[in-house]
Protein backbone atom coordinates (compact mmCIF):
# COMPACT_ATOMS: atom_id res chain seq x y z
CA UNK A 1 0.00 0.00 0.00
CA UNK A 2 1.12 3.46 -1.18
CA UNK A 3 1.41 5.69 2.13
CA UNK A 4 1.49 10.04 2.92
CA UNK A 5 5.32 10.15 2.03
CA UNK A 6 5.33 8.10 -0.98
CA UNK A 7 2.20 9.54 -2.48
CA UNK A 8 3.51 13.23 -1.94
CA UNK A 9 7.07 12.29 -3.30
CA UNK A 10 5.15 11.04 -6.80
CA UNK A 11 2.70 13.64 -6.75
CA UNK A 12 5.84 16.45 -6.34
CA UNK A 13 7.61 14.51 -9.29
CA UNK A 14 4.73 14.45 -11.55
CA UNK A 15 3.82 18.43 -10.42
CA UNK A 16 7.30 19.31 -11.61
CA UNK A 17 7.60 17.40 -14.93
CA UNK A 18 4.08 18.97 -15.62
CA UNK A 19 5.44 22.34 -14.87
CA UNK A 20 7.99 22.21 -17.87
CA UNK A 21 5.27 21.20 -19.94
CA UNK A 22 4.05 24.16 -21.56
CA UNK A 23 0.41 24.48 -22.02
CA UNK A 24 0.08 27.99 -21.97
CA UNK A 25 -3.87 28.61 -22.38
CA UNK A 26 -4.91 29.40 -26.22
CA UNK A 27 -2.30 27.41 -28.18
CA UNK A 28 -3.89 23.97 -27.98
CA UNK A 29 -1.07 22.66 -26.13
CA UNK A 30 -2.63 20.48 -22.97
CA UNK A 31 -2.12 16.74 -25.39
CA UNK A 32 1.13 16.96 -24.48
CA UNK A 33 0.65 16.47 -20.88
CA UNK A 34 -2.58 14.99 -21.35
CA UNK A 35 -0.46 11.66 -22.89
CA UNK A 36 2.33 11.82 -20.55
CA UNK A 37 0.00 11.23 -17.43
CA UNK A 38 -2.25 8.80 -19.55
CA UNK A 39 1.44 7.06 -19.87
CA UNK A 40 2.07 6.88 -16.60
CA UNK A 41 -1.55 6.28 -15.32
CA UNK A 42 -1.95 3.21 -17.29
CA UNK A 43 1.82 1.80 -16.18
CA UNK A 44 0.34 1.73 -12.71
CA UNK A 45 -2.32 -0.34 -14.30
CA UNK A 46 -5.30 2.60 -13.95
CA UNK A 47 -7.74 2.70 -16.34
CA UNK A 48 -6.85 5.63 -18.27
CA UNK A 49 -7.49 7.38 -21.71
CA UNK A 50 -6.94 10.81 -23.47
CA UNK A 51 -9.96 12.75 -24.67
CA UNK A 52 -9.06 14.95 -27.81
CA UNK A 53 -12.20 16.77 -29.58
CA UNK A 54 -10.13 18.85 -30.86
CA UNK A 55 -6.34 18.42 -32.08
CA UNK A 56 -4.21 19.94 -29.06
CA UNK A 57 -6.93 19.77 -27.00
CA UNK A 58 -6.27 16.61 -25.02
CA UNK A 59 -7.56 15.90 -21.50
CA UNK A 60 -6.93 12.75 -19.48
CA UNK A 61 -9.78 10.17 -17.63
CA UNK A 62 -9.26 8.32 -15.41
CA UNK A 63 -11.82 5.93 -13.27
CA UNK A 64 -11.55 4.15 -10.48
CA UNK A 65 -14.73 1.88 -10.63
CA UNK A 66 -16.93 1.46 -7.23
CA UNK A 67 -19.43 -0.70 -6.58
CA UNK A 68 -22.64 1.95 -7.59
CA UNK A 69 -23.09 4.59 -10.79
CA UNK A 70 -23.02 7.07 -8.52
CA UNK A 71 -20.01 8.82 -9.10
CA UNK A 72 -17.16 11.71 -8.01
CA UNK A 73 -15.74 14.07 -9.88
CA UNK A 74 -11.97 15.09 -9.01
CA UNK A 75 -12.24 18.03 -11.41
CA UNK A 76 -8.73 20.20 -12.67
CA UNK A 77 -7.21 21.18 -15.75
CA UNK A 78 -3.75 21.41 -17.81
CA UNK A 79 -3.56 24.69 -19.31
CA UNK A 80 -2.34 27.98 -17.56
CA UNK A 81 -1.93 31.69 -17.46
CA UNK A 82 0.99 32.78 -19.99
CA UNK A 83 4.20 32.96 -18.70
CA UNK A 84 4.39 36.86 -19.37
CA UNK A 85 7.81 38.61 -19.41
CA UNK A 86 10.30 35.78 -18.21
CA UNK A 87 12.46 38.66 -16.64
CA UNK A 88 10.14 39.22 -14.05
CA UNK A 89 10.32 35.80 -12.67
CA UNK A 90 13.08 34.69 -10.26
CA UNK A 91 13.54 31.05 -11.78
CA UNK A 92 12.28 29.82 -14.77
CA UNK A 93 9.06 29.58 -15.12
CA UNK A 94 9.12 26.23 -16.89
CA UNK A 95 11.20 24.71 -14.31
CA UNK A 96 9.16 23.02 -12.04
CA UNK A 97 12.30 23.78 -9.60
CA UNK A 98 12.53 23.21 -6.00
CA UNK A 99 14.33 25.64 -3.78
CA UNK A 100 13.57 26.79 -0.03
CA UNK A 101 10.72 24.56 0.78
CA UNK A 102 8.32 25.68 -2.77
CA UNK A 103 8.02 24.02 -6.32
CA UNK A 104 8.00 27.46 -8.70
CA UNK A 105 6.93 27.47 -12.22
CA UNK A 106 3.63 28.53 -14.52
CA UNK A 107 0.72 26.43 -13.01
CA UNK A 108 2.67 25.17 -9.83
CA UNK A 109 -1.44 26.34 -7.78
CA UNK A 110 -3.27 26.90 -10.81
CA UNK A 111 -4.25 24.25 -11.55
CA UNK A 112 -1.47 22.00 -12.51
CA UNK A 113 -0.28 21.38 -8.40
CA UNK A 114 -4.14 20.63 -8.16
CA UNK A 115 -3.65 17.95 -10.56
CA UNK A 116 -0.61 16.39 -8.93
CA UNK A 117 -2.66 16.37 -5.72
CA UNK A 118 -5.51 14.24 -7.47
CA UNK A 119 -2.59 12.09 -8.51
CA UNK A 120 -1.60 11.39 -5.02
CA UNK A 121 -5.16 11.02 -3.77
CA UNK A 122 -5.40 7.86 -6.58
CA UNK A 123 -2.42 5.85 -5.20
CA UNK A 124 -3.44 6.40 -1.96
CA UNK A 125 -6.99 4.85 -3.37
CA UNK A 126 -5.41 2.41 -5.09
CA UNK A 127 -6.67 -0.45 -2.90
CA UNK A 128 -9.29 1.26 -1.26
CA UNK A 129 -12.64 -0.73 -1.56
CA UNK A 130 -14.95 1.92 -3.34
CA UNK A 131 -18.87 2.27 -3.07
CA UNK A 132 -18.92 5.76 -5.25
CA UNK A 133 -16.62 5.44 -8.07
CA UNK A 134 -13.81 8.16 -8.59
CA UNK A 135 -13.52 9.56 -11.75
CA UNK A 136 -10.39 12.14 -12.10
CA UNK A 137 -10.23 14.46 -14.72
CA UNK A 138 -7.32 16.86 -15.99
CA UNK A 139 -8.99 18.69 -18.72
CA UNK A 140 -8.11 21.58 -21.14
CA UNK A 141 -9.11 24.65 -22.27
CA UNK A 142 -10.06 26.45 -18.86
CA UNK A 143 -8.38 29.09 -19.01
CA UNK A 144 -10.30 30.63 -22.16
CA UNK A 145 -13.67 28.93 -21.60
CA UNK A 146 -12.90 26.64 -24.49
CA UNK A 147 -15.90 24.25 -25.68
CA UNK A 148 -13.24 21.47 -25.89
CA UNK A 149 -12.23 21.16 -22.34
CA UNK A 150 -14.39 20.25 -19.30
CA UNK A 151 -18.20 21.57 -21.18
CA UNK A 152 -17.25 18.73 -24.20
CA UNK A 153 -16.31 16.31 -21.53
CA UNK A 154 -19.40 16.92 -19.39
CA UNK A 155 -21.99 16.88 -22.69
CA UNK A 156 -20.01 13.76 -24.52
CA UNK A 157 -18.35 11.10 -21.58
CA UNK A 158 -20.70 8.98 -20.26
CA UNK A 159 -18.29 8.62 -17.08
CA UNK A 160 -18.78 12.23 -16.57
CA UNK A 161 -22.83 12.04 -16.65
CA UNK A 162 -22.59 9.86 -14.01
CA UNK A 163 -21.06 11.67 -11.57
CA UNK A 164 -23.45 13.61 -9.23
CA UNK A 165 -21.12 15.67 -7.50
CA UNK A 166 -17.89 17.56 -8.32
CA UNK A 167 -14.70 18.70 -6.30
CA UNK A 168 -12.51 21.26 -8.41
CA UNK A 169 -10.49 24.49 -7.88
CA UNK A 170 -11.37 27.68 -6.56
CA UNK A 171 -11.51 27.41 -2.45
CA UNK A 172 -10.02 26.23 0.58
CA UNK A 173 -8.17 29.19 1.27
CA UNK A 174 -7.58 30.30 4.59
CA UNK A 175 -9.95 33.44 6.24
CA UNK A 176 -9.84 34.87 9.78
CA UNK A 177 -12.87 36.54 10.51
CA UNK A 178 -12.40 38.55 13.88
CA UNK A 179 -10.14 35.97 16.30
CA UNK A 180 -11.06 32.83 14.56
CA UNK A 181 -9.49 30.95 11.48
CA UNK A 182 -11.54 29.50 8.98
CA UNK A 183 -11.71 28.18 5.58
CA UNK A 184 -13.73 29.58 2.91
CA UNK A 185 -15.38 26.77 0.20
CA UNK A 186 -16.57 27.82 -2.93
CA UNK A 187 -20.72 26.90 -3.80
CA UNK A 188 -20.93 29.04 -6.75
CA UNK A 189 -19.54 31.72 -9.40
CA UNK A 190 -21.01 35.31 -10.28
CA UNK A 191 -22.29 35.58 -13.40
CA UNK A 192 -20.68 37.02 -16.28
CA UNK A 193 -22.06 39.40 -19.42
CA UNK A 194 -19.94 41.89 -21.77
CA UNK A 195 -22.01 44.04 -23.77
CA UNK A 196 -20.73 46.34 -26.73
CA UNK A 197 -22.47 49.73 -25.76
CA UNK A 198 -23.59 51.88 -28.65
CA UNK A 199 -22.10 54.39 -30.71
CA UNK A 200 -22.56 58.20 -30.60
CA UNK A 201 -22.28 58.53 -26.96
CA UNK A 202 -19.48 59.47 -24.54
CA UNK A 203 -18.46 57.06 -21.79
CA UNK A 204 -16.38 57.61 -18.55
CA UNK A 205 -14.06 54.20 -17.75
CA UNK A 206 -14.79 53.10 -14.26
CA UNK A 207 -16.89 50.83 -12.01
CA UNK A 208 -20.07 50.66 -10.62
CA UNK A 209 -21.41 48.64 -7.98
CA UNK A 210 -25.39 48.17 -7.04
CA UNK A 211 -26.03 46.32 -4.00
CA UNK A 212 -27.81 43.21 -4.45
CA UNK A 213 -29.94 40.67 -2.72
CA UNK A 214 -27.65 38.28 -0.65
CA UNK A 215 -27.09 35.08 -1.77
CA UNK A 216 -27.74 32.20 0.83
CA UNK A 217 -24.08 31.34 0.87
CA UNK A 218 -22.84 34.87 1.97
CA UNK A 219 -25.96 34.92 4.21
CA UNK A 220 -24.53 31.86 5.79
CA UNK A 221 -21.39 32.93 5.73
CA UNK A 222 -22.17 36.25 7.89
CA UNK A 223 -24.34 34.41 10.34
CA UNK A 224 -21.81 31.37 10.63
CA UNK A 225 -18.72 34.10 11.31
CA UNK A 226 -19.99 36.83 12.77
CA UNK A 227 -22.55 35.73 15.62
CA UNK A 228 -25.31 38.61 16.38
CA UNK A 229 -23.41 40.88 14.88
CA UNK A 230 -23.34 39.05 11.68
CA UNK A 231 -26.54 37.83 11.86
CA UNK A 232 -27.43 41.88 11.82
CA UNK A 233 -25.62 42.59 8.67
CA UNK A 234 -26.98 39.72 6.91
CA UNK A 235 -30.45 41.31 7.41
CA UNK A 236 -29.46 44.57 6.72
CA UNK A 237 -27.87 43.57 3.49
CA UNK A 238 -26.01 46.15 1.15
CA UNK A 239 -23.19 49.10 2.60
CA UNK A 240 -23.65 47.13 6.29
CA UNK A 241 -22.60 43.69 5.17
CA UNK A 242 -19.53 44.99 3.20
CA UNK A 243 -18.63 47.26 6.44
CA UNK A 244 -18.84 44.32 9.31
CA UNK A 245 -16.91 41.77 6.52
CA UNK A 246 -14.46 44.90 6.32
CA UNK A 247 -14.15 44.89 9.73
CA UNK A 248 -14.30 41.21 10.66
CA UNK A 249 -11.11 40.56 8.00
CA UNK A 250 -8.92 43.39 9.18
CA UNK A 251 -6.58 40.53 10.07
CA UNK A 252 -6.52 38.12 7.47
CA UNK A 253 -3.64 37.18 5.81
CA UNK A 254 -5.95 36.37 2.68
CA UNK A 255 -9.42 38.53 2.22
CA UNK A 256 -12.75 38.15 0.37
CA UNK A 257 -13.69 41.23 -1.78
CA UNK A 258 -16.92 42.69 0.08
CA UNK A 259 -18.00 44.49 -2.33
CA UNK A 260 -17.94 41.49 -4.99
CA UNK A 261 -19.66 39.44 -2.12
CA UNK A 262 -22.28 42.00 -2.14
CA UNK A 263 -22.70 43.58 -5.09
CA UNK A 264 -23.79 43.38 -8.52
CA UNK A 265 -20.32 44.98 -10.41
CA UNK A 266 -20.01 46.92 -13.27
CA UNK A 267 -17.19 47.97 -15.22
CA UNK A 268 -17.13 50.30 -18.63
CA UNK A 269 -13.86 49.94 -20.33
CA UNK A 270 -12.42 50.61 -23.90
CA UNK A 271 -13.48 47.61 -26.22
CA UNK A 272 -9.99 46.09 -27.51
CA UNK A 273 -12.13 44.02 -30.08
CA UNK A 274 -13.96 46.69 -31.21
CA UNK A 275 -11.80 49.53 -31.25
CA UNK A 276 -13.26 52.93 -30.86
CA UNK A 277 -16.07 51.71 -28.81
CA UNK A 278 -16.90 50.69 -25.06
CA UNK A 279 -18.33 47.58 -23.40
CA UNK A 280 -20.25 47.17 -20.67
CA UNK A 281 -18.82 44.09 -18.06
CA UNK A 282 -21.20 42.59 -15.42
CA UNK A 283 -20.67 40.85 -12.45
CA UNK A 284 -23.75 38.83 -10.85
CA UNK A 285 -24.60 37.52 -7.83
CA UNK A 286 -27.01 34.35 -7.77
CA UNK A 287 -30.41 34.93 -6.94
CA UNK A 288 -31.46 37.29 -10.14
CA UNK A 289 -31.26 36.59 -14.20
CA UNK A 290 -28.70 38.35 -15.57
CA UNK A 291 -30.77 40.05 -18.19
CA UNK A 292 -32.69 41.96 -15.17
CA UNK A 293 -29.51 42.32 -13.35
CA UNK A 294 -28.27 44.21 -16.75
CA UNK A 295 -31.32 46.32 -17.51
CA UNK A 296 -31.14 47.73 -13.89
CA UNK A 297 -27.34 48.67 -13.97
CA UNK A 298 -27.69 49.47 -17.43
CA UNK A 299 -29.93 52.53 -16.82
CA UNK A 300 -27.09 53.87 -14.85
CA UNK A 301 -25.58 55.11 -18.18
CA UNK A 302 -29.72 55.66 -19.61
CA UNK A 303 -29.74 52.99 -21.80
CA UNK A 304 -31.74 49.56 -22.12
CA UNK A 305 -30.85 46.48 -22.59
CA UNK A 306 -32.92 45.72 -26.27
CA UNK A 307 -31.79 49.44 -27.19
CA UNK A 308 -28.50 49.51 -29.23
CA UNK A 309 -26.60 47.29 -26.81
CA UNK A 310 -25.10 44.15 -28.65
CA UNK A 311 -24.55 40.97 -26.38
CA UNK A 312 -20.88 39.90 -26.90
CA UNK A 313 -21.17 37.39 -23.77
CA UNK A 314 -23.81 35.69 -21.15
CA UNK A 315 -23.19 33.27 -18.61
CA UNK A 316 -25.64 33.03 -15.69
CA UNK A 317 -24.68 33.03 -12.15
CA UNK A 318 -24.27 29.48 -10.58
CA UNK A 319 -24.69 28.43 -6.75
CA UNK A 320 -24.29 24.84 -5.45
CA UNK A 321 -26.54 23.49 -2.61
CA UNK A 322 -25.25 23.94 1.21
CA UNK A 323 -27.25 20.66 2.37
CA UNK A 324 -25.58 18.47 -0.31
CA UNK A 325 -23.89 15.38 1.03
CA UNK A 326 -20.20 16.36 -0.38
CA UNK A 327 -20.61 19.78 1.06
CA UNK A 328 -21.50 18.33 4.29
CA UNK A 329 -18.61 15.63 4.16
CA UNK A 330 -16.02 18.89 3.90
CA UNK A 331 -17.06 20.19 6.61
CA UNK A 332 -16.76 16.93 8.17
CA UNK A 333 -13.61 16.16 7.01
CA UNK A 334 -11.20 19.51 7.62
CA UNK A 335 -9.65 20.54 10.56
CA UNK A 336 -11.06 24.28 10.61
CA UNK A 337 -14.78 25.47 10.48
CA UNK A 338 -15.64 26.39 6.60
CA UNK A 339 -17.70 28.66 5.07
CA UNK A 340 -19.48 29.18 1.47
CA UNK A 341 -18.72 31.68 -0.43
CA UNK A 342 -19.63 33.14 -4.45
CA UNK A 343 -16.70 33.68 -6.83
CA UNK A 344 -16.28 36.40 -8.93
CA UNK A 345 -14.32 34.55 -11.38
CA UNK A 346 -15.46 31.75 -14.20
CA UNK A 347 -13.89 28.55 -13.92
CA UNK A 348 -15.10 24.96 -15.28
CA UNK A 349 -17.48 24.30 -12.40
CA UNK A 350 -19.82 26.40 -14.43
CA UNK A 351 -20.73 23.53 -16.69
CA UNK A 352 -21.51 21.05 -14.10
CA UNK A 353 -23.75 23.33 -11.88
CA UNK A 354 -25.40 24.45 -15.17
CA UNK A 355 -26.57 21.28 -15.82
CA UNK A 356 -27.43 20.40 -11.40
CA UNK A 357 -24.47 18.64 -10.47
CA UNK A 358 -23.33 20.36 -7.36
CA UNK A 359 -19.72 21.73 -7.38
CA UNK A 360 -17.35 22.81 -4.65
CA UNK A 361 -14.63 24.26 -4.99
CA UNK A 362 -11.71 23.21 -2.41
CA UNK A 363 -8.01 22.69 -2.67
CA UNK A 364 -7.11 23.66 1.08
CA UNK A 365 -4.05 24.34 2.73
CA UNK A 366 -2.43 27.16 0.20
CA UNK A 367 -0.63 29.57 1.56
CA UNK A 368 -1.98 32.87 1.17
CA UNK A 369 1.50 34.24 -0.20
CA UNK A 370 0.96 31.29 -2.71
CA UNK A 371 -2.49 32.16 -3.92
CA UNK A 372 -1.48 35.83 -4.92
CA UNK A 373 0.91 34.87 -7.29
CA UNK A 374 -1.46 32.72 -9.41
CA UNK A 375 -1.44 34.10 -12.55
CA UNK A 376 1.74 36.35 -11.85
CA UNK A 377 5.25 36.20 -12.05
CA UNK A 378 6.89 33.17 -9.53
CA UNK A 379 4.08 31.29 -9.27
CA UNK A 380 4.76 28.08 -6.39
CA UNK A 381 3.37 26.20 -4.50
CA UNK A 382 4.88 24.97 -0.50
CA UNK A 383 6.02 21.59 -0.03
CA UNK A 384 3.94 21.54 3.54
CA UNK A 385 0.97 22.69 1.69
CA UNK A 386 0.77 20.61 -0.89
CA UNK A 387 1.52 17.34 1.75
CA UNK A 388 -1.46 18.89 3.88
CA UNK A 389 -3.99 18.90 0.76
CA UNK A 390 -2.99 15.61 -0.08
CA UNK A 391 -3.88 14.20 3.56
CA UNK A 392 -6.75 16.21 3.80
CA UNK A 393 -8.34 15.43 0.26
CA UNK A 394 -7.20 12.02 0.40
CA UNK A 395 -9.40 12.03 4.12
CA UNK A 396 -12.46 13.74 2.54
CA UNK A 397 -12.40 11.41 -0.63
CA UNK A 398 -11.64 8.02 1.07
CA UNK A 399 -14.30 8.99 3.06
CA UNK A 400 -17.00 10.24 0.83
CA UNK A 401 -16.46 7.33 -2.05
CA UNK A 402 -15.46 4.30 0.29
CA UNK A 403 -17.45 1.33 1.28
CA UNK A 404 -19.35 2.21 4.23
CA UNK A 405 -17.27 -0.35 6.51
CA UNK A 406 -14.29 0.60 5.50
CA UNK A 407 -14.93 4.36 5.39
CA UNK A 408 -16.14 3.65 9.65
CA UNK A 409 -12.31 3.21 10.22
CA UNK A 410 -10.52 4.05 7.87
CA UNK A 411 -7.15 5.72 8.39
CA UNK A 412 -4.33 7.31 6.36
CA UNK A 413 -1.78 5.36 5.66
CA UNK A 414 1.18 7.36 7.56
CA UNK A 415 4.47 6.55 6.87
CA UNK A 416 6.58 9.80 7.41
CA UNK A 417 10.41 9.66 7.80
Amino acid sequence: MTDLQDAVHEGLTVLRQLIQIDTTAGAGLESKAALWLCRRATERGWQAKVVEPQAGYGSLLTTFKGRSEDALLLLSHLDTAPVGSVGDWSRDPLSGEIADGYVWGRGAVDCKGLVAVWWAVLLLLERTPLERSVVWAAAAGEETRSPWGARWLREHCPELRRCSGVLNEGGGWPLRLGRTPFAVCQVGEKGYARLLLPEGRAYACGQVRIHARLPEAHRTLLRSAGGVAGAWAARLEGAAAVWFTQWMQRNSPHALDPHEMFCHCFEVRRSVEYPGRHELICRALPGELMERVLDHGLRRWGLRLNEGCDLLELDEPTASPLDDPLYEAIHAAHDLPVLPYIASGRSDSSWFRNAGIPVYGWFPHIDADDLMRMHRPDERISVAGFTRAVERLYTLVSRFAADPAEAATKRIPLRLR
